[in-house]
C-alpha cells in the first residue's frame, strides 16, 4: 500500500483557479502566436501571453504537488495508483489528438497559408509529422511521445497536438512520482539528495540531445521536484502552524531555487525562464499564509482572486481547454481566410479570438461533462473493486 491510513484528497481551491488562469494563458498564447502580433500596443503582455510555455512549466510543478498530495493522503496500491491517473487523462488525450489527426490536412493548408503570408514557417512542422504518419501516431497511443529526441523522430512531442507534448510529460512523472515518494519517506537525507538531483538533472540534460520544447522529463525534473517539495512543506504547516518559523523546512527548496537561478544567470536570455519560480513562490506563499492565518493582504488578495468560483469552474475544465483548443485553432484557422480577405495579421488574431474563445469554453464543458468525468469516475470504481478483492 502506499499510505497506511485512507482519507479523502484536499482541494485547495487556489490550485484549482490558478489551473483555469494557466490553461486560457496557453489558449490565449497560442492564438497571439499563430496570428502573429506585431502591434506595439500591449507589446509586453503581448510576448508574456505569447511565452504560454512558462504556463506549462508552472502546471509541471502543479502536478509534483497535487501528485505528492494523493500519494500522501490516498491509501493505494500502484496499479490502482496509475490506473486512476491512466483514466483521469487518456480520454481527453485520445479524443483530442484523433481528432487532430482527422484535422490534419487543415492544419497543412493554413500552415501554408501563414507561409506564403510571410508572417510564420509552421509548414515544417505539419511536413515532419506527415512524414512519419503512423509512427507518430503509433507511439502517441503510449503517451510517451514526448521521450523521442528529434534525431530519431523529428517533431514526435508536438505532432498533430501540440500541447500533448506536456501530456506525456505529466505520464511520465506519474510513473517515477511513487518510487520518489517513498525514497523521501525512508532517507531522512532524501530532500538534499533529490534536490541534487534534479539541479544536476538540470544542468546536463541537453547533453542527452534535442527533444522539441523540452519534453523529456529531466529537463523538467526540477520543476515537478519543487511541487513536490512544496507539498512536504504545505503538509508541515497543516500539522504544525509555527512550521513557517522552522527555516529548515525550506532548506532543500531554496538550495534548489540558487542552484536553478545559477544555472539560469549564465545566459541573460534564460532570466524569463524564473517565471514560472516567481508564479509558483506567490500562489503557494499565498496559500500557506493564508492556511496559518497570517494577516497578509496580499496574500489574502491572491488567494480571494484564484478561489472566485468563476476561477475556480475554469481550472475545473481546464484540462479539457488545455486540449481542445488547438484543433479549433486549426478548424477556424483554415476557414477564415477562405471567407475573408486576410491582409494583417491583427485581423486573423481577432476572428480567431472571437471564434475559439467561445468554442473551447463551449467544447470544454461538454468534454469535461461527457468524457472527462465518466473517465474519472470508472476509475475511481475499478479502484474500489481492486481495494474490494485484496481485502477478501
Amino acid at each position: 500500500m502506499l499510505m497506511s491510513q485512507q482519507s479523502q484528497p484536499q482541494k485547495i481551491g487556489e490550485i484549482e483557479g490558478l489551473r483555469g488562469i494557466l490553461a486560457w494563458w496557453v489558449v490565449l498564447g497560442h492564438i497571439l502566436a499563430v496570428s502573429g502580433y506585431t502591434t506595439p500596443v500591449f507589446q509586453s503582455l503581448a510576448e508574456l501571453i505569447i511565452a504560454q510555455h512558462y504556463a506549462v512549466d508552472v502546471f509541471v510543478i502543479i502536478s509534483g504537488f497535487v501528485i505528492f498530495l494523493l500519494i500522501h493522503q490516498k491509501r493505494e496500491t500502484f496499479r490502482v495508483y496509475i490506473g486512476r491517473r491512466f483514466l483521469r487523462l487518456y480520454p481527453v488525450y485520445i479524443l483530442c489528438f484523433f481528432l487532430a489527426v482527422l484535422l490534419h490536412p487543415l492544419n497543412g493548408s493554413f500552415f501554408l497559408f501563414l507561409q506564403e503570408k510571410g508572417w510564420h514557417d509552421y509548414l515544417q512542422y505539419y511536413e515532419a509529422a506527415d512524414g512519419h504518419f503512423w509512427t507518430h501516431i503509433s507511439v502517441h497511443l503510449t503517451m510517451l511521445h514526448s521521450m523521442i529526441p528529434e534525431s530519431a523522430l523529428p517533431f514526435s512531442p508536438g505532432a498533430f497536438l501540440p500541447p500533448a507534448w506536456s501530456i506525456s510529460l505529466e505520464w511520465q512523472l506519474y510513473i517515477v512520482a511513487p518510487a520518489l515518494y517513498f525514497f523521501l519517506k525512508r532517507y531522512k537525507s532524501g530532500f538534499w539528495a533529490v534536490t541534487l538531483a534534479v539541479a544536476l538533472a538540470y544542468q546536463f540534460s541537453y547533453h542527452l540531445g534535442s527533444f522539441f520544447m523540452d519534453s523529456f522529463m529531466p529537463f523538467k525534473a526540477h520543476f515537478f521536484w519543487i511541487g513536490g517539495a512544496s507539498y512536504f512543506i504545505y503538509d508541515e504547516c497543516v500539522k504544525r502552524k509555527d512550521a513557517l518559523s522552522n527555516v529548515f523546512t525550506f532548506l532543500p527548496l531554496v538550495a534548489l531555487a540558487i542552484l536553478l537561478f545559477a544555472g539560469f544567470i549564465q545566459d541573460a536570455s534564460h532570466a524569463g525562464r524564473l517565471t514560472p519560480l516567481v508564479i509558483w513562490t506567490i500562489v503557494f506563499s499565498s496559500i500557506l499564509s493564508v492556511k496559518v492565518n497570517s494577516r497578509s493582504l496580499f496574500a489574502k488578495c491572491v488567494s480571494r482572486l484564484l478561489t472566485l468560483p468563476q476561477i475556480r469552474w475554469l481550472g475545473l475544465i481546464s484540462y479539457n481547454t488545455y486540449l481542445i483548443h488547438w484543433p479549433l485553432i486549426i478548424i477556424f484557422g483554415s476557414i477564415f481566410p477562405r471567407l475573408f480577405e486576410v491582409h494583417r495579421q491583427e485581423y486573423l488574431m481577432i476572428w480567431l479570438l472571437a471564434a475559439v474563445v467561445p468554442s473551447t469554453l463551449i467544447c470544454s464543458i461538454l468534454l469535461h461533462r461527457y468524457i472527462e468525468k465518466p473517465g474519472i469516475a470508472y476509475g475511481r470504481k475499478l479502484a474500489k473493486k481492486v481495494q474490494l478483492e485484496t481485502s477478501i
